[in-house]
Parts: C-alpha cells; sequence; structure tokens
C-alpha cells in the first residue's frame, strides 16, 4: 500500500497529534499506520538504538518537529512555528534546516512571514493598529544558499495569520479552517513522499520546483542589515585579534553604547582578555605567547590563509539564538565561497578556564567594571547595574558537550574565548 512503509517520527506528543490531523485532510497520508507515528528519542538515548543509526544526525544538534523515513532512511525534515522573529531570534531554529541539507534530506518550512508580538498584543488597546513584524530575511537567504550547495528542497509554506496578527489557530473539529491553514503544507509533503517514491516522474515535481522558486525569491527580498558584529578580517588581522582580542573594540562602531546593558559585561571581558589557553579536541593546553608555535601552525594552514567572517556573540552562556546566527552564517558565507572560508566566533562572556570566569563574576563589585556603568548611564547607572548583574550566568566556563558547545565546535572554525581560543574540529584534525 503506497505510504504504509513510511515512519514519521514526531519531537513531542502534540507535533504526533498534529499530524495524525493531517492525516483527515491529506487522505493519501491516512496509508501511513498510527504506530508509524511516534515520538523520537533524545539524540543520547538514539545513539543506542539502530533504528535510528540513519536518522540522528538529523536531530543531534537540534531537534526538528517532525522527521519522516523508509527502512531507516530519511524522506523529509518539516519544522513549524507560529512565530516570525526580527534578528537574531528568527534564527534560532536554523541549526534544524542546516541538519537536514548537510544529509541531503528535503526540508519544509512552516511558519509565518509577519506576525505581531505577543507583548504587543497584550498592552494593546486597539489591535487594528498594531505593526507585524517580518521574519528576518536571513533565513529565507541560509534556506537558498543551502539548496544551491547541497542540493535538496529548501521550501517554504506560509501560516496565515488573523485579523489580531497572530497565526490562525484551529483543529480538525473547524474543517473547513483546519484545511485552509494546513493544506499547501500537506500537499508539499505528500510531494516530497511521492518524488522518492516515483522519482521524477512523480506528478508533484512542478508543485517542487515551483515551491523551490518561490522560496529562492523570497531569498532575495532583504529586510535586515549586515550588523556591527559581523564582519571579515585578512589572515594577519585574524592573528592579531586573537592574540589581543580588545582590538576587535575597533571593528564594532557604537555597539556596546547603545541597547541592552548586558552588552557591557561583555565590553569588560574584552577589555582584560588575555590568551592563556587553546583548547583541541576535548585537551586544554596552557599557551605562552613567546615560546609557543601553536598559533603559527594555525595560520600556516591553508584554510586560514583567506579571510574569515567573524562573528561577535555579546550573549551569555546559552544555545539559543547564537547557534543558529552562527549557522546561517556559516550558510551564507563561508558555504558560497570558492575556498575555505573561516569562521571565527567572539565569545567573550564565555572562559576556557573555571578560575577566569569566576575572577570575572567577582569583578563586577569592583570599580573598574562598575565605571563602565556610570560612563553609559550617568546618575542612573544603578539601577541598570543591580539589574544587570543581578541575573544568572553573568559569565561562564566552555563545556563541550552542550548544545552551544557542539554546534559551535562543528561550525567554527575558531572561537575566541575571554583567555584563549577553542580550535574547531575541522581544523583541529588537521593541526
Amino acid at each position: 500500500m503506497y505510504f504504509n512503509d513510511v515512519v514519521v517520527y514526531c519531537d513531542e506528543p502534540a507535533d504526533q497529534k498534529l499530524f495524525i490531523s493531517f492525516q483527515e485532510i491529506a487522505p493519501i497520508l491516512k496509508n501511513i499506520p498510527r504506530t508509524n507515528i511516534k515520538v523520537y528519542p533524545q539524540a543520547p538515548s538514539a545513539i543506542k538504538i539502530s533504528e535510528y543509526n540513519n536518522l540522528i544526525s538529523l536531530f543531534k544538534y537540534d531537534r526538528p518537529d517532525l522527521i519522516f523515513a523508509r527502512n531507516g532512511i530519511p524522506l523529509l525534515v518539516v519544522e513549524l512555528t507560529e512565530h516570525a522573529y526580527t534578528g537574531d531570534n528568527g534564527l534560532q531554529r536554523f541549526v534544524r534546516v542546516a541538519s537536514a541539507a548537510e544529509n541531503s534530506v528535503p526540508f519544509i518550512y512552516f511558519g509565518p512571514l509577519a506576525r505581531v508580538r505577543d507583548d504587543e498584543l497584550d498592552k494593546a488597546e486597539d489591535v487594528s493598529k498594531l505593526s507585524k513584524r517580518s521574519l528576518t530575511s536571513d533565513f529565507f537567504e541560509g534556506m537558498a544558499a543551502l539548496h544551491k550547495h547541497y542540493g535538496s528542497y529548501q521550501l517554504y509554506s506560509e501560516w496565515a495569520t488573523a485579523s489580531n496578527g497572530k497565526v490562525i489557530k484551529t483543529t480538525l473539529s473547524n474543517r473547513d479552517d483546519f484545511t485552509s491553514v494546513y493544506k499547501h503544507l500537506c500537499d508539499l509533503i505528500v510531494a516530497i513522499l511521492d518524488s522518492n517514491h516515483s522519482g521524477n516522474k512523480s506528478k508533484y515535481h512542478e508543485l517542487l520546483q515551483n515551491n523551490q522558486a518561490e522560496l529562492l525569491r523570497l531569498s532575495g527580498v532583504k529586510n535586515t542589515k549586515f550588523s556591527d558584529v559581523k564582519f571579515e578580517l585578512s589572515s594577519a588581522e585574524a592573528k592579531q585579534i586573537i592574540l589581543n582580542p580588545h582590538i576587535v573594540l575597533s571593528r564594532m562602531g557604537d555597539y556596546f553604547h547603545k541597547g541592552k546593558p548586558d552588552k557591557l559585561l561583555a565590553l569588560y571581558a574584552l577589555r582584560t582578555s588575555n590568551f592563556k589557553h587553546v583548547y583541541i579536541m576535548g585537551k586544554t593546553y596552557k599557551f605562552n605567547p613567546i615560546k609557543d608555535t601553536m598559533l603559527d601552525k594555525l595560520f600556516l594552514l591553508k584554510q586560514m590563509n583567506n579571510k574569515s567572517l567573524c562573528y561577535f556573540s555579546g550573549y551569555k552562556w546559552r544555545s539559543d539564538p547564537h547557534c543558529g546566527v552562527a549557522v546561517n552564517l556559516f550558510a551564507r558565507y563561508c558555504l558560497p565561497s570558492k575556498s575555505f572560508k573561516p569562521l571565527i566566533l567572539f565569545y567573550p562572556r564565555v572562559s576556557i578556564s573555571n578560575e577566569k570566569s569566576a575572577q570575572l563574576i567577582k569583578e563586577t563589585k569592583e570599580a573598574a567594571f562598575i565605571q563602565l556603568f556610570k560612563d553609559r548611564y550617568g546618575k542612573d547607572f544603578k539601577e541598570k547595574l543591580v539589574q544587570t548583574t543581578s541575573s544568572s550566568d553573568l559569565y561562564h566556563s566552555w563545556v563541550a558537550s552542550t548544545k552551544q558547545g557542539r554546534i559551535f565546535s562543528h561550525y567554527c572554525s575558531i572561537i575566541v574565548c575571554n583567555d584563549g581560543i577553542i580550535i574547531g574540529d575541522k581544523l583541529g584534525e588537521l593541526l
């Protein structure tokens, strides 16, 4: 029976329930047995189960909502979200997109192009006067870059919004509305599964080609500027900045003088940074800039002769959204490069040594740190200082086993911390 050997792996029970509803509006999907629609385990558990041998690379970094497979071979990945974040937040799911592309698996993104923010709705007296915020065009540009590099489909299906600016949420009990919201997504799912079953002779071939063309069109509709935290460096400049990370300040305009006060934590870490440690492939080495030749060896690699793309993250130790930002930058700027283009991450709120992160936390009570708040906020500095330093995880030590540790090590060539550098996996294997 058609599709009866397809298995649908769901991130959580809510996704499982939603897909079962899809079967009612796309009858061919009913051929997938209910027993084949199940929640997949966490990656550490999946490693021990042979069923996931060919699937785990799709969720070892981040978990997509739906993974379709036949005989253990992945066919399709689908991500559904009701959000349309601007800026960095819009990219927090991008690791899931890249994982699918890197495994030559088609990917469908289902979400709104633009929507009103929840916090604005809560305060609004007149919803009609609220403006929708568009999803960052960097997301579509990244999808297009992955499609051009790997060849697999990267498709988009729009989640329609209601008069209040939020996505339309409905259930199968209101069949007409449910069908209206989800029919296009279901058509794409069926089209991909049918293409895998029938090859290029699939009757859905034109639908897929047209939708791929629409994604490429969307990728060219820019609504995001290249920010102060992303810039290129020559090989010589990169080496100098790694040895003296505070030099990066000259490349970042007025970044530290606007926006959230948390930026001052990163600024302080940069100003007090020093190169004492190198972390390579799970081991930490002490670095002596006078005697050691490790940095010279690193920059003698042909991969480091090219210009680097640098991304500065002032975030605390967390996975979202800057993991997605880094992977999106890798897709848009490093993959299209004709030769290896290093991605260098500046992450000053993270230390290689536990002692350094503890020292930085302690110094938030000292005069040099407090002066940063006085310089920026004047007589009103105390409130901002208390607000900023009372939060958790002001500074943190590197933990390779975490989501962010694994993602950054995989995609970044070098991670510049406040007390040394971490060599990414691809370069680490060459040293």
